[in-house]
């Protein structure tokens, strides 16, 4: 391993770094704002809505973050193909966050779901008696003691989805994992090692740094419940 070629390697591979942030931010918005319509979804009373959301959940939830991103690229625009639609516009960028979000989107709800299961029967039963509306007894009772719960696995779900991203250069985006490879092609194959462990300390560091402030975040919310 040639320690110059990891210094020379460095700043080509960081420099796509933005595009990896921009995906994974966006995609973690994406992925949340829909997990919050899915989980109540999954909550409904309606069986067939229920039901129609869980199946949703469970293949979201059963196949490998690299089998989505294939599916999305790929199956979306055939689909819209067969109606006359061409989504050819969206590019790789737009697809690579459909797919992320969803995926996300899939796992995330799941672990809502459980933590909203965990609350107290009874304080649904007490806020009904006093007479606060669904979104008062949310937004006041359970969502504060919600969070808490969800957090540790939901920072987990983050640092997963930071990690899949990763996987995106199989349809060609050009990321850093993309750029890597173009760096080995120039160079006929060489330098392998010294370009995957760059892209690993990057990797490693950046998600070093939302695992501490993560868990910064958890101490706040701990000690706001405390007092």
């Amino acid at each position: 391993m040639k320690l110059s070629y990891v210094l020379e390697a460095f700043p080509k591979l960081i420099a796509m770094l933005p595009i990896t942030i921009s995906i994974f931010i966006t995609s973690a918005v994406f992925g949340l704002l829909l997990s919050i319509f899915l989980t109540t979804a999954v909550l409904s009373q309606k069986k067939t809505i229920r039901t129609m959301t869980l199946i949703f959940v469970s293949f979201m939830r059963s196949n490998p973050g690299l089998i989505h991103i294939l599916i999305i690229y790929f199956g979306i625009p055939f689909l819209f193909k067969l109606v006359r639609i061409d989504l050819n516009f969206i590019g790789k960028f737009g697809f690579s966050i459909i797919a992320l979000s969803l995926y996300h989107a899939g796992g995330i709800t799941e672990i809502f779901r459980a933590g909203y299961q965990t609350i107290d029967s009874e304080q649904h039963a007490a806020a009904a008696s006093i007479g606060m509306t669904k979104f008062q007894k949310n937004s006041r009772i359970i969502i504060p003691q919600l969070i808490p719960v969800v957090l540790p696995m939901y920072g987990n779900a983050l640092i997963d989805l930071f990690g899949d991203t990763s996987l995106l250069f199989t349809i060609g985006l050009v990321d850093m994992m993309s750029r890597g490879n173009i760096l080995i092609s120039s160079r006929y194959g060489m330098n392998k090692l010294e370009v995957y462990l760059v892209i690993a300390l990057i990797y490693w560091a950046i998600i070093l740094l939302m695992n501490q402030i993560i868990r910064r975040i958890e101490k706040k919310m701990g000690a706001h419940l405390l007092t």
